[in-house]
């Protein structure tokens, strides 16, 4: 099969491993005999204006790879941006269908916005697709991350009933958000997130708290939604019954600044490291020598590092 992947965020040479779940998709399809093309339709607020007519162009080690890049036409006009940004993705797709061939099916991540430009694209050549649903921003409610406005709902409602399945990434995940977009339940088919196989061949080595070092280790996406602040307000508790332990966070974000002054401000520099972003073989290293493995997400859809 020909199978287009559209994913939502993808990585970037600053943030390589943004979104390396849907590359990881892509290359197993590939492994498996199909033909895997990944699509990134990067919708721009009117805020982050760029180029509105840039496609770039990637042979990924294997992988094509197109970054489209398009930015909102209005501030805050999301009636009229959506639609502009779905047709002009399915209009460029002519291009696409000319180098690569008519795909068989399209595979879109999330619904803002790789939803968008998929259902556009199955309208206007009749491809069929699926759309998954991975996004927390239905269900959280901080400002400027959630879905809530009626025009982003009336989006979502339209996206996820016009493809052939609609899929979520775990049961809790379906409820919440069937309940959210007052769908019925039916309409949303439950599969997992994929795990890599690395984690599965390195074996875990039980670890004892009366040895010299303990360590506590968390592996994150750095901004609010994973609630970081709290997990660092609970170790400096641990401290006072186990001070021989030290943390380590792997990953980063946009939101590392400030998490790096708030530990300067509890004098915790000593005991808390940052270890940035971190391959897969990275993260399982990192897990080899940890006692504890801590998560305080806000909301998680699956969770793949817990997993």
């Amino acid at each position: 099969m020909h199978i287009v992947v559209i994913p939502s965020w993808y990585k970037t040479p600053k943030q390589p491993l943004y979104g390396s779940f849907f590359e990881e998709q892509a290359r197993s399809l590939q492994q498996l005999g199909h033909k895997a093309v990944v699509l990134f339709p990067e919708y721009n607020p009117f805020r982050k204006m760029k180029l509105k007519h840039d496609v770039e162009f990637i042979n990924d080690n294997g992988l094509p790879t197109y970054n489209l890049i398009w930015s909102a036409y209005m501030p805050r006009w999301r009636k009229i941006n959506y639609p502009f940004f779905g047709k002009h993705v399915a209009q460029w797709f002519e291009n696409y269908i000319r180098e690569q061939g008519r795909p068989d099916i399209i595979h879109a991540h999330c619904v803002f916005s790789g939803g968008i430009a998929a259902h556009y694209i199955s309208k206007r050549f009749g491809i069929p697709h699926v759309v998954t649903e991975h996004s927390t921003d239905f269900i959280t409610q901080q400002k400027g991350f959630r879905v809530s406005h009626p025009v982003d709902i009336g989006t979502a409602k339209a996206v996820l009933k016009s493809t052939q399945q609609a899929l979520v990434v775990s049961h809790a995940f379906a409820d919440d958000l069937a309940a959210k977009l007052k769908l019925p339940r039916a309409t949303f088919g439950v599969m997992p997130n994929m795990v890599n196989d690395l984690f599965l061949e390195i074996p875990l080595v039980k670890m004892s708290p009366k040895q010299e070092k303990f360590t506590f280790l968390n592996i994150t996406f750095i901004d609010w939604r994973k609630n970081i602040k709290l997990l660092i307000d609970a170790f400096k508790i641990v401290l006072n019954h186990i001070p021989h332990a030290t943390l380590t966070i792997g990953g980063d974000g946009d939101d590392r600044p400030i998490l790096e002054k708030y530990i300067k401000t509890l004098n915790l520099e000593h005991k808390i490291t940052l270890i940035g972003y971190l391959s897969r073989s990275q993260v399982a290293q990192a897990m080899q020598p940890a006692n504890v493995f801590l998560f305080t997400s806000v909301y998680e859809t699956f969770g793949v590092v817990l997993i």
